[in-house]
């Protein structure tokens, strides 16, 4: 600051103020402003300054909301990132915390069997299944205990075969229809015995329709099971057919073999087959016996 008197005694002071954020006119950022001081009254005035443009706003950063305590108050913090500068705005982070509300009551009991979630109406023993392509649950029979029919020796047929005679059936059994799909798991026993060396009997499970002959079935149905037997010459001998299928299986087949679809009923057939051999062969009941488990598929 700087005074100069004047002739009548008054005095002209001249300040100077630095702006920090001046724009033109200001260019330099620096201001003159010149006051006159009378000496008689003491007074002064101030050539008056023109009004700033506004500056920019603050702008955030960040912005957390965590929940408070139910009932409590709201609280917020700023936090300084950037104090900005010329053309700048400054920069803050908010922390905020919102009250959540208070518990609400317990509402009524829901009910599955209505649930938007569940389509189709059960049956007795029927479980929930997730079903992907509609996105909901459907009412399905899974079957959670093992189904096992067997068939005693009384039920088998004593065979008594020429050289003619190819295949003989020993047993069969018409499974009823299911709530569930399922492949038959199967095993067999029956004595056979060859009249002579250079013949060998083995003995087949195979499946086919209810309404298919047992001697069809026999000759072409889908196989489940097989025995190797041997050759002995007026011998008896045990066959013991287990699970065979003669193809390839995957848990990922779209459509695997061997498989009997739920609501479809199904004929397995037990026979004895000459593989080679012209002599005369016989069967026998004693320890003859078919099992058959129904594995869910």
């Amino acid at each position: 600051m700087s005074f100069v008197r004047n002739p009548d005694g008054s005095y002209v002071a001249t300040v100077q103020c630095l702006f920090t954020g001046a724009q033109d006119p200001f260019s330099t950022g620096v201001c003159t402003m010149t006051m006159v001081i009378d000496a008689d009254s003491a007074t002064s005035n101030a050539v008056a300054l023109a009004q700033g443009l506004p500056g920019l706003a603050a702008t955030f950063r960040n912005i957390a909301v965590t929940a408070g305590p139910a009932n409590s108050n709201a609280t917020g913090s700023l936090t300084l990132v950037s104090p900005g500068g010329p053309g700048e705005a400054s920069v803050y982070d908010l922390a905020l915390t919102i009250p959540k509300g208070a518990d609400g009551g317990t509402g009524s009991p829901g009910s599955v069997l209505s649930s938007s979630d569940v389509t189709g109406t059960p049956t007795s023993g029927q479980m929930l299944v997730y079903n992907s392509t509609t996105n909901k649950a459907v009412w399905t029979t899974v079957q959670t205990k093992p189904v096992l029919y067997v068939v005693s020796a009384s039920s088998f047929t004593s065979l008594s075969m020429t050289a003619a005679g190819v295949t003989g059936v020993l047993t069969n059994i018409t499974i009823p229809a299911q709530s569930f799909a399922y492949r038959p798991r199967v095993e067999g026993d029956v004595e056979v015995t060859p009249a002579a060396i250079g013949t060998r009997i083995d003995g087949e499970i195979r499946m086919g329709g209810s309404a298919t002959a047992p001697a069809t079935i026999a000759a072409s149905g889908t196989m489940l099971g097989y025995a190797r037997g041997q050759e002995a010459a007026g011998v008896a001998y045990h066959l013991s057919a287990s699970p065979r299928f003669g193809v390839a299986i995957l848990p990922t087949d779209s459509s695997p073999a061997a498989v009997v679809p739920a609501g479809t009923a199904q004929t397995i057939v037990f026979s004895a087959v000459r593989q080679y051999g012209s002599a005369n062969w016989s069967t026998s009941q004693v320890l003859a016996e078919l099992r058959i488990w129904l594995d869910p598929a």
